[in-house]
């Protein structure tokens, strides 16, 4: 793990960049520049500012940033907005820890809902300037300062107007559903939050096997006169209480058992799992799982017999027959509680069965269960299970390992509850969610017909009320005599039906007007049917009701700036993780599915889950990843934002966080990129924008301006299609490309002073400066700013588009041949053991039969042989004594060349070379290749004889020389 208190030099670089982007305004410049191709609309998710951004909130900005950066400079203006997501149960659960609130009836008993939504509204932004340090930090450029947030009444407003719209559209109800409940929260919890925070955990649970004592005897299935029971597998013994019926599938096959002189009804196929380690046991006979419906039995402990809704019910402890029963676990025989489970719930609704709940808000048993009375049902397993065992109805009882669900907010341990919510009906417009969904471009595709698809096709109706404080209050109005409900859509409405309104708000202006609890709660409505008082009922709309409406609540739609709005609908592109298909993404397209008939976005990127290098998710607790900002601090945010733009992540797929792939992109695209600069700088310094132009006189000056071009070509591609990946490897290989070929294969001929391929050159990292932009900010601006770009900043240039002229396809192909050819030589060099400063004769290729002269000319040189021959492939590592003594200068010239470096000398600095040597060799060297020598090493001098002082003894090819570098 990195953790270096001391910046790095590119870190500090960096900085120094963003200072001066905010001292120019840039980005703001940005927003004003020329925009011939209107608008391009971005959607930014508000997130919640309760803590420190991590990696997954940082990808999300550095995608964000990036595609309107290409968007900006592509020519279109990019309106961005950050947003706040202000309500729910994660303020709500900061602040409870904060005040040391143990429960939610201390709230409104203790502290009070006003003072509680207060205390939510001081908090909720808490951290809001560590987010602007980071998000600037990494590069974002957005109107943070300017955010909209969803506790401004403007915006709450917004999502009256629309709860209002879908009320008059006959898509709102009340009704009663199975739902995942928090009994510390005391609210519903959707099952997409859950999922989408993966909340479920591995726990070890009681379950147990017990037995339901059988009423009516019947001949055909069971003897008389021996105690019959009906054995039914649970994993919620808590649950029991309230069995008002039992399940079989009436397909299968059942088996009567005796056993310790009772029977057993058990599912053929399940018999032996169940009996397993038990005593002794005799199959008697088969039964039909028909023949077992109607089936009377007693309850094992009836408490509830002399309920309402219970007695005199003759539908109550029978079996039933039920679709959803299996024989893959437990015993084929299910029980029916319809408090507690959803396919339990339908199945009661089916057979009129009554809905009884015996556990209160808390989670405790309510009076009525006498022996459990006050105690939290889910820790009672085990005693529920010994009470059922000394009245004898204990089978067995096991312990069993399963994924549970808990709070993705308090990590309480979930409950399945029947309980009366308000719903949005969902299966009224699930037809044309569908066919809306065939309009948007998803990236990764296959997200399109997959996973979305099948999260709208099996979604239930969603149910938009909380139970809870710090939100958006449901708009609806209660008659406390008659059934009359009235929604609200906005504050002049509200004023209108009011009998009070006065009385409680002092202004009728949106802005000076606290819509939340308890406030809003004290306003009074008279019933249009009976004349009575009506009331707001108590609940809180669901956060996600308020983050999907964001594409209009943001701009208090449709009160103000109403062109505005439906101009920027659908969105052109918004981008989160993969999660947020079940959540945001699917909201947001209900929402604008059912109010504006359009889907909510036109493009949209999802990403996978950023967990630890191990592939634990990433935990402060466990220290399983370096904090962002020590990253920051040693390599940059461009490497940070190269590294995650182009990894598996952007393709929807997990990303086991290493530090070494930030490294990597240190090394590979920063460091090689500045060093090219700097080598450029070296020879076109004085160069200006005006005399950078591309040459094609030399073919490696047309093979890179051929290359620009192509990978012009492939990352506006890839941008338009939102493939972060590609724009990634496409710029890392070009500059690759860049540093090891073109500029290691050009350095002597820009030595020698080639001012056409110095302009070239200084064309090429102009124009790659350009495509780096998007991805990675600063190192375009340090480049541009080295270049002399011809604008205040690089993201104020226009997007280089691709000269298809100066793409020469063949040329690309035959330079991939030549790559090829040399790696295939080196090879062969290798395994022959010639050091490649040794020239040989000749090389043979059989890739192919011919190339042109120059091309051959770059392969001579870079296998350091005379010739190249096509044909069976063959290296000729015979030496002869002229190839030995050519060898030897190519030796030397390493040599003096590693003391000049050794020496801190650039290639600016001139030297005379004094040098003493008894080697013949070496002697015949100097005078064979003076002129060349000095072209190589920089020297105006080569003089032989006696070196005095200061002097560097070296081996070279086993001869010895004395060499002395003096600086002129």
């Amino acid at each position: 793990m990195t953790n270096k208190a001391k910046k790095s030099e590119y870190a500090q670089r960096e900085e120094k960049i963003l200072a001066k982007w905010q001292r120019d305004k840039t980005f703001e410049a940005s927003l004003k520049k020329k925009s011939p191709k209107g608008d391009y609309t971005f959607l930014d998710g508000p997130p919640f500012a309760t803590g420190l951004p991590h990696y997954g909130s940082l990808l999300s900005s550095e995608i964000k940033d990036a595609i309107a950066r290409y968007q900006t400079m592509r020519g279109f203006h990019v309106h961005r907005r950050w947003g706040w997501d202000c309500h729910g149960l994660p303020i709500e659960n900061m602040v409870e820890a904060e005040l040391k609130i143990p429960d939610k009836k201390a709230i409104e008993d203790k502290l009070g809902i006003a003072k509680f939504n207060e205390a939510c509204r001081k908090s909720v932004l808490g951290y809001a300037k560590d987010w602007k340090v980071f998000v600037d930090r990494i590069g974002r450029w957005t109107e943070f300062d300017n955010a909209y947030k969803t506790m401004d009444s403007t915006y709450m407003e917004s999502v009256w107007w629309a709860l209002k719209q879908m009320w008059d559209k006959d898509l709102i109800y009340h009704g009663r559903r199975v739902l995942l409940y928090c009994p510390r929260c005391e609210t519903p919890i959707s099952n997409a939050e859950v999922a989408m925070d993966n909340s479920y955990k591995q726990v070890t649970d009681t379950s147990v096997t017990v037995k339901f004592k059988v009423k009516n005897h019947e001949a055909r299935i069971m003897k008389h006169g021996v105690p019959t029971y009906l054995v039914a597998w649970t994993t919620t013994p808590w649950s029991l209480f309230t069995v008002f019926g039992l399940s079989v599938g009436k397909k299968f096959d059942y088996s009567l058992i005796e056993y310790n002189g009772e029977q057993l009804i058990i599912a053929k196929d399940r018999v032996e799992a169940v009996m397993e380690g038990l005593d002794r046991f005799k199959v008697v006979k088969n039964i039909k799982g028909k023949d077992l419906i109607g089936l009377e039995f007693e309850h094992l402990v009836n408490y509830f017999y002399r309920h309402p809704e219970v007695k005199g019910n003759k539908k109550v402890y029978k079996v039933y027959d039920a679709d959803y029963v299996t024989v893959e676990e437990g015993t084929g025989i299910v029980t029916i509680n319809g408090s507690y489970g959803e396919d339990d719930f339908n199945q009661a609704q089916a057979q009129g069965l009554p809905v009884v709940m015996d556990i209160d808000e808390q989670g405790n048993f309510k009076d009525d269960v006498k022996d459990f009375a006050g105690k939290y049902a889910l820790n009672q397993n085990d005693n529920i299970a010994k009470f059922l065992d000394d009245k004898g109805l204990l089978l067995r009882q096991d312990k069993y390992k399963h994924p549970y669900p808990h709070c993705h907010r308090c990590e309480t341990k979930l409950q399945y509850r029947a309980l009366p919510s308000w719903f949005i009906n969902i299966q009224k417009v699930k037809p044309e969610l569908l066919k809306l969904n065939e309009k948007i471009n998803w990236y990764p595709g296959h997200l399109k017909h997959g996973r979305f698809k099948k999260i709208v096709e099996g979604a239930p109706d969603w149910n938009i009320s909380r139970n809870r404080y710090w939100a958006s209050p449901l708009p609806f109005w209660k008659c406390e005599s008659c059934t009359e409900h009235v929604c609200i859509g906005s504050l002049a409405e509200l004023k209108k039906l009011s009998t009070n309104y006065n009385q409680v708000y002092k202004s009728d202006d949106i802005n000076k007007v606290d819509l939340h609890r308890p406030f809003v709660d004290k306003v009074k409505l008279k019933c249009s049917k009976c004349k009575s008082e009506m009331s707001r009922v108590p609940e809180v709309v669901d956060g996600w009701v308020e983050s999907g409406s964001a594409p209009f609540a943001e701009h208090h739609y449709p009160f103000e700036n109403k062109k505005i709005a439906e101009s920027r609908m659908p969105a052109d592109f918004i981008a989160e993780y993969i999660a947020q298909t079940r959540t945001w993404f699917y909201y947001l397209h209900v929402i604008s599915t059912i109010l504006f008939k359009k889907p909510a976005f036109s493009n949209v990127i999802t990403t996978g889950t950023i967990l630890a290098a191990n592939g634990d998710k990433l935990s402060k607790s466990k220290r399983n990843f370096t904090e962002p900002t020590a990253l920051l601090d040693e390599y940059g945010a461009d490497p940070l934002r190269l590294y995650m733009l182009d990894s598996p992540v952007m393709d929807a797929r997990d990303l086991f966080f290493d530090d070494r792939g930030v490294s990597e992109a240190y090394r590979k695209v920063v460091q090689i990129s500045r060093n090219v600069v700097t080598f450029y700088e070296s020879y076109g310094s004085k160069l200006t924008t005006k005399d950078l132009k591309p040459s094609t006189k030399h073919v490696l000056d047309k093979y890179i301006v051929s290359l620009l071009n192509q990978t012009a070509t492939e990352v506006t591609e890839a941008w338009e299609s939102y493939d972060t990946i590609k724009v990634g490897k496409s710029i890392r290989s070009f500059i690759t490309e860049l540093s090891t070929w073109y500029l290691r294969r050009s350095r002597d001929r820009f030595k020698a002073g080639d001012e056409d391929g110095i302009k070239t050159f200084g064309y090429v990292l102009l124009e790659m400066s350009k495509l780096l932009a998007p991805i990675a900010p600063y190192l375009a601006e340090d480049i541009y700013e080295r270049v002399k770009g011809p604008e205040k900043s690089v993201h104020l240039d226009n997007w280089p588009v691709a000269n298809k002229k100066l793409i020469d396809s063949k040329l690309l192909d035959q330079m991939e041949l030549v790559h090829d050819i040399v790696e295939r030589g080196l090879a062969a060099r290798a395994e022959a053991g010639v050091k490649i400063r040794q020239p040989l004769t000749s090389y043979a290729t059989d890739l192919v039969k011919k190339l042109d002269k120059d091309l051959i000319e770059l392969v001579n040189d870079e296998l350091n042989i005379k010739s190249l021959k096509f044909g069976k492939v063959k290296l000729d590592v015979k030496l002869t004594g002229e190839l030995k003594l050519e060898g030897l200068y190519r030796e030397l010239v390493r040599t003096i060349n590693g003391l000049r470096k050794k020496q801190g000398l650039t290639v600016a600095d001139r030297i005379v070379l004094n040098y003493e040597t008894s080697s013949k060799d070496i002697v015949k060297v100097f005078d064979t290749w003076s002129k060349e020598m000095q072209e190589a090493i920089l020297a105006d001098e080569l003089l032989a004889g006696m070196v005095d002082d200061e002097v560097e003894v070296v081996e070279v090819n086993g001869e010895k020389i004395k060499i002395k570098l003096i600086k002129k």
